[in-house]
């Protein structure tokens, strides 16, 4: 008469549909909080782990009806990836050097370098700076900031003069980045006699030796 099942009659007697309850309940709420916590940024299956992770017994299937019926739905904002490169200016540009050359058999010959970033929290980034040995592969100078100003790779750039390693007509190789053609970077150059080259227009395969992704790579393990 009461579309009730033998079996959840027994359970309400015993008790164990109210216990039932409250542990829906308790999970509710923390499923609540934990959305709250992750502003919005979280759905089911990252919910799902840190709700497991706090003892709670929950599925993936149940976890999403639970968030239907709250009506909690993830944001998932645009990816945002800030450009290293902006090589939308009138140079002067210097020709690529490396274009024929033999690969170097001494360290200190080329030197090729790249700006990647850092994500940090609160959304904001950092940015790095670094110069490779062509030869050894090792990282010879790097610099970190909140900027891609012309100083993070000059900074960069006298840190990797600082190992005593280049000389007279060593080559300092990176894209055509605006940071490049920087009044005090050529002046440095100048100075000790380096020769500037960059990569062709439009040819990340010129640079392809110091990519940005693998600039912090190379920094943690040399």
């Amino acid at each position: 008469m009461l579309n009730i099942s033998r079996s959840a009659y027994y359970a309400y007697q015993a008790g164990e549909s109210h216990r039932l309850a409250e542990e829906k309940e308790k999970l509710r709420l923390a499923m609540i909080d934990s959305f709250a916590e992750h502003r919005r940024r979280y759905g089911s299956r990252r919910l799902l782990t840190e709700l497991q992770e706090k003892g709670h017994e929950v599925g993936r299937h149940q976890l999403r009806r639970l968030m239907k019926q709250a009506g909690l739905q993830a944001i998932q904002p645009r990816s945002f990836i800030p450009r290293t490169t902006d090589s939308r200016h009138n140079g002067p540009f210097s020709p690529n050097l490396l274009l024929g050359m033999d690969f170097p058999i001494v360290p200190g010959r080329v030197l090729v370098g790249d700006i990647t970033y850092v994500p940090l929290a609160g959304s904001n980034w950092a940015y790095l700076a670094a110069w490779m040995d062509l030869y050894s592969r090792k990282i010879k100078g790097w610099s970190l900031a909140d900027n891609m100003e012309e100083e993070l790779v000059h900074s960069a750039l006298r840190k990797a003069i600082g190992s005593n390693q280049l000389s007279q007509g060593s080559i300092i190789h990176s894209d055509r980045g605006g940071q490049y053609i920087g009044k005090q970077f050529r002046q440095t150059l100048a100075d000790y006699k380096f020769a500037q080259s960059m990569s062709r227009p439009d040819d990340p395969y010129d640079n392809a030796f110091m990519p940005g992704c693998r600039c912090g790579i190379l920094l943690v393990t040399t």
